[in-house]
């Protein structure tokens, strides 16, 4: 009988470590006790003890090992968990829980691909799990890939034929048909919200998904209606704005605006507005003092609500504004008389002024109404000589003579195309097509190469490479017999412009556009495009197309 004392000290540090959570010592210091113990075994073929030891340490080191993973799980240690998993699949453990595991570790990752083949994994050895048809559901979901999103529902399905009173599978299969380009379908949504609704009618989650469906399917009414159930449970920053969102889009701006102040408190993504060493304006009589004006959020929503800038002068003896550094020369010469700073280089500190208000607090503070809204046909200018001088430069091309000149800007930031408001480029065909029709692409995030990778069929000039700022996107499209732009800063640029404009909506487009289809509210010179169905862009430009003279 071989004495291996020396060598079990490994093993006795090994459980230490364990112990001690410091995994990674305990896990090295339990490999070379494994190891030690085998090279014994290999060269003592007929020691019983030294097989006998070397499984019952392969089972102790196994036990460490998911019990590190379970612990270092639940503490959210991900990549200790994840490392006890790793080795304990090395070893064929046969434990089932260690492919779950595993998969709901690069779910938090965000590793969504890696995490369905171990869920995958786990469905084919797994036959107990009174849950794995709602688990293989969820994993199919998160990949976000939409060709998985049926196969998502088909298990959630099954997971119902059991659980027929599970609320979240219901909710799940309704939010399926809501977020999927493929699948989605209102009347589905609706279906399954309304039965996750009747199993969990306090739930607050379902309720808001039944709110959005009913928006969506243009029932105001009973999304209000349910809206005051959910004040009755109680309501979040995040749940205020999203009412604010609902009251705007179907006028009650008194609502809209007064909640819409919630953004700054949102619990998600909260509006920024710097910290100010002054008092905010309400609304008080401020006639001898200096009011600042802030930006607050991204250049279009500037744009749209810098009209209320000069109309403040109506308040407070002095009127300034900060704004985004790319805005500053067209607001200088859109307002003469109003100073205007950039937000980047300029110290709040050393500006004179008694009061500040955030740019689009100020509907909720003159009791705005869609009525009563400013300047509709356009309150920014590039400056004559800034149109003329561009025009000169850029567009004198004789082969734009005797041609309508376009400006087409299909594309906005991360929000717009989350928000379903991008229009593919390859829409534009028919437009790029027309004889007596050239398009300038006008986005600024496309470079020469990508126009001229979508081939010859689509004579784009790109004019992206002409602007510094936005006074000189204002003197390119001033100098357009027509803009056409999806739901974007440009949209808002040449609406504030006052030039003539054909503004492409989704059908269910944002909620600003409180009055379309028949307009865009805001602006007299943009004509409303909005889709029949959501993303069916084609009949879109068909109709655009018809709109345009022939020759």
């Amino acid at each position: 009988m071989v004495d291996f004392l020396v060598e079990e000290m490994d093993k006795g540090i090994g459980e230490y470590y364990f112990r001690e959570k410091r995994v990674n010592l305990g896990i090295k210091y339990f490999e070379k006790y494994l190891e030690e113990i085998r090279t014994l075994s290999e060269q003592n073929p007929e020691d019983e003890l030294l097989k006998k030891e070397l499984d019952d340490t392969k089972s102790k080191y196994c036990y460490h090992l998911f019990e590190n993973a379970q612990l270092a799980y639940n503490e959210k240690h991900w990549i200790k968990s994840l490392t006890c998993c790793q080795k304990l699949l090395s070893f064929n453990y046969s434990d089932t829980s260690v492919y779950k595991y595993t998969s709901l570790i690069y779910k938090t990752l965000k590793q969504q691909d890696i995490r369905l083949k171990f869920a995958k994994k786990y469905y084919e050895i797994e036959k107990n799990d009174p849950d794995i048809n709602r688990f293989m559901g969820e994993a199919y979901f998160e990949t976000a890939d939409d060709a998985n999103m049926q196969t998502a529902i088909d298990f959630y399905q099954k997971h119902l034929e059991k659980y027929p009173k599970d609320s979240h599978s219901y909710n799940m299969i309704g939010h399926i048909y809501a977020s999927s380009p493929l699948l989605q379908n209102t009347e589905k949504q609706l279906e399954y919200f309304t039965k996750a609704y009747e199993l969990a009618p306090e739930e607050k989650i379902i309720i808001k998904n039944l709110i959005l469906t009913y928006s969506r399917m243009k029932e105001p009414g009973r999304a209000f209606e349910l809206y005051e159930k959910l004040k009755e449970i109680g309501m979040t920053n995040d749940d205020y704005f999203d009412y604010a969102a609902l009251c705007i889009k179907h006028k009650d701006f008194k609502n809209g605006f007064k909640y819409y102040s919630r953004r700054f408190e949102k619990e998600t993504s909260p509006t920024f507005y710097p910290k100010i060493d002054k008092k905010q304006w309400n609304g008080q009589t401020i006639q001898n003092k200096t009011l600042l004006v802030h930006v607050e959020q991204g250049f279009g929503d500037f744009i749209m609500f810098s009209r209320f800038i000069p109309e403040m002068k109506k308040y407070a003896k002095n009127v300034i504004s900060v704004c985004q550094n790319e805005l500053l020369d067209l607001m200088k010469e859109s307002f003469p008389d109003i100073p205007f700073y950039g937000v980047i280089n300029t110290n709040l500190e050393k500006i004179d002024f008694d009061y500040h208000i955030p740019l689009i607090e100020i509907p909720r503070i003159v009791k705005l109404e869609p009525d009563t809204i400013p300047s509709k046909s356009g309150y920014l200018t590039a400056g004559a000589k800034r149109v003329s001088e561009y025009k000169k430069r850029f567009l004198s091309n004789p082969e734009y003579e005797g041609k309508l000149k376009i400006a087409i800007s299909f594309e906005g930031d991360k929000g717009a195309k989350a928000q379903g408001r991008d229009v593919g480029i390859e829409y534009f065909k028919p437009l790029a097509k027309m004889s007596n029709v050239q398009l300038f692409g006008v986005n600024k995030q496309f470079s020469d190469d990508f126009y001229k990778q979508l081939g010859e069929d689509m004579n784009i000039v790109n004019l992206a490479g002409t602007f510094v700022d936005f006074s000189d996107t204002a003197a390119a499209l001033t100098n357009m017999d027509l803009v056409i732009s999806s739901d974007n800063v440009i949209l808002n640029l040449s609406g504030a412009l006052g030039i003539k404009t054909f503004g492409l909506f989704n059908e269910q487009y944002e909620y600003r556009w409180f009055d379309l289809p028949e307009s865009s509210g805001w602006y007299n010179s943009i004509t409303p495009f909005v889709a029949k169905k959501q993303n069916d862009w084609a009949e879109v430009i068909e109709r655009v197309c018809d709109a345009l003279p022939k020759n």
